[in-house]
């Protein structure tokens, strides 16, 4: 049970977790409870160093959540968090005055040798609850102008899902009509990303995110202040009782136009294979609902193929020790693959290696199998031969039963930008002489030589083969540490690449590296609207012939993210000629009755 500090004044109360450097885990209004949550971290990367404990070249990096703070100050309304992390100084001072929290964050450089990259995150967790148990509560994202983007509300509930916005220059607004109580979390105009997430109808994250360098010497100051008001939000913006009361009206008179979509897609696609990915890894999937989402999702937005990531969803006989309870049998996924072929889809399948060991279940089932290193993350050792024979038994019995046209072998994130690496660390590694990359390359071989007998196309997640600051600062690149990127050149030409870069920059280089080395290459695109526009036009003006779109949700009612799905499906069948429709709008009306 953390440490807690409380500050507090006659209307408002904060209880704060001292051991998670100052992250507001309550707040209380005049007694009411309004917001569950609400966190400030970050994270602090530099130039390459030499990781003491493994000797293996990475970056320095520390995720500032996880570290304990020192309590500096506090007294009834203010409480100051300082941190020291090798000479970057870092102070939040939280404090309450009648009706509003403000929040001063500074960082300071004081070491005189490192520029670190430092990535600072201002988290706002609220509107805890499904919708259908918040009776009177509704969240809106409104603009500058009092002008309503959108609303959520209880009745939402089981109709709309998993939801990005991007919105620059706007404010999220979170009510109780039935206590007379709301309260204004404002976003700040400079900050690189801001995003709205929706999931499972529960309001789940907005933030900040902010990537600055900090030289010696340098010091970076934020401030953000969110006011808790007693009164009917209506009054303030009448606007927003028009637009629940035409919500609730539209939600009753709108029956569900499933079929629709297809009316949008005519004439010749941009891409020529276009893909979506859905996974079967984080809980129960009923396959009634994933037959749904062919039917009336997948074949009407023209997708030729679906990726089935099985991972520990999935029971197979040669390890079933590694399938969770929920998880389906072989012969109901291969029902289900046989279904996706009937409806003229091709099918791919994934079981990850050698990192995401969490989502196979080898991580839980044999531990002793991960690399031992000191962010060892949830990558097996490359080098140890009971994991490849588990990883080997797996991919035959998969491929054999399924008989799939494309096996995505995953790979990425097998260690992550600005950490050590996670190969060459354990002692058996360390044993073979050999460099991280060579480590990587010559798994990735092993790998792709189990299907040399097959005629089946593989796919590998290209993160790991991109330098960290390569290609800009929204471009992932996971092969930084150990110089892993290099193991580039022990891939096989044959082997797609599937590039995924998930937020919008001006330009997406990786793609040009990746054919530049020979590779055919698809962007891999996932929540962001501008996201998927920038990067999937990006790759029509390289003549690309290929893209997939990742989901990274429970494909069922509750989780599964159907508005990008279709922004997605627009710009994959149009490409640029996709921006004179009004995709989100098509998206948002659609999802509002899918189910």
């Amino acid at each position: 049970i953390p440490e807690m500090i409380t500050i507090k004044n006659k209307k408002l109360l904060a209880k704060i977790d001292e051991a998670k450097g100052g992250d507001v885990i309550q707040l209380e209004f005049e007694r009411e409870h309004l917001l569950d949550k609400r966190g400030i971290q970050g994270w602090i990367k530099s130039g390459k160093r030499i990781d003491p404990a493994t000797g293996v070249l990475g970056n320095f990096f520390d995720n500032i959540r996880e570290r304990a703070f020192t309590v500096t100050e506090h007294c009834d309304n203010r409480v100051t968090l300082s941190i020291n992390i090798d000479g970057i100084i870092i102070r939040k001072q939280i404090s309450v005055s009648e009706n509003t929290l403000t929040f001063n964050v500074q960082v300071m450089n004081e070491s005189p040798e490192i520029s670190p990259l430092m990535q600072i995150e201002f988290f706002n967790m609220f509107a805890g609850g499904r919708l259908n148990e918040r009776k009177g509560k509704f969240t809106a994202i409104v603009n500058n102008e009092n002008e309503i983007a959108d609303i959520l509300l209880p009745e939402n509930f089981g109709q709309r899902y998993v939801k990005a916005y991007d919105y620059k220059n706007s404010k999220i607004i979170l009510a109780d009509i039935n206590k007379n109580l709301w309260t204004t979390i404002a976003t700040d105009g400079e900050a690189e990303k801001v995003t709205c997430l929706i999931q499972g109808n529960i309001m789940t994250r907005g933030f900040n995110s902010r990537k600055f360098s900090l030289k010696p010497g340098e010091k970076f100051s934020f401030s953000e202040q969110i006011t808790i008001n007693k009164g009917n939000i209506f009054d303030k913006i009448p606007a927003l009782r028009e637009s629940v009361t035409n919500r609730l009206n539209s939600q009753k008179s709108n029956p569900a136009q499933n079929n629709s979509l297809s009316s949008y897609f005519s004439g010749e696609s941009v891409f020529k294979h276009r893909w979506i990915h859905i996974c079967l890894q984080y809980d129960y999937v009923n396959p009634d609902d994933i037959k749904k989402l062919i039917d009336n999702l997948f074949v009407p937005l023209k997708y030729t193929g679906i990726v089935f990531e099985l991972d520990r969803g999935v029971r197979t006989y040669s390890h079933p020790e590694l399938a969770e309870s929920w998880a389906m049998s072989i012969e109901t996924a291969k029902s289900l693959i046989d279904y996706t072929r009937a409806k003229g889809l091709k099918v791919g399948i994934e079981f990850n290696s050698p990192g995401h060991q969490n989502e196979t279940g080898i991580e839980k089932v044999y531990p002793e199998l991960l690399e031992k290193g000191t962010d060892k993350g949830s990558t097996i050792c490359v080098s140890n031969k009971k994991a490849r024979t588990i990883i080997s038994d797996v991919i035959k019995e998969l491929t054999d039963t399924l008989q799939p046209d494309m096996f995505f072998l995953g790979a990425d994130e097998a260690q992550f930008e600005g950490r050590a690496t996670s190969f060459g660390c354990c002692d058996l590694c360390r044993s073979t002489g050999k460099k991280p990359y060579e480590l990587f390359g010559e798994y990735l071989q092993w790998l792709t030589d189990l299907f040399k007998t097959t005629q089946i196309e593989l796919a590998i997640a290209g993160d790991m083969f991109i330098q960290s600051e390569q290609f800009g600062a929204n471009v992932t690149g996971n092969g930084s540490a150990g110089e892993v990127y290099k193991a580039l050149s022990y891939l096989d030409k044959s082997v797609r690449i599937f590039d995924w870069h998930y937020y919008p920059a001006d330009k997406f280089e990786s793609l040009d590296f990746f054919i530049k080395n020979g590779f055919d290459v698809w962007p891999t695109t996932a929540f962001s609207f501008e996201g998927i526009r920038t990067f999937l036009k990006y790759a029509e003006n390289l003549g690309i012939n290929g893209a997939i779109h990742t989901t990274w949700s429970v494909p069922n009612q509750e989780k599964f993210v159907i508005e990008p799905v279709i922004w997605a499906g627009f710009y994959h069948w149009h490409g640029q000629r996709a921006d004179t429709f009004d995709v989100r709008k098509i998206a948002y009306e659609f999802a509002q009755t899918f189910w």
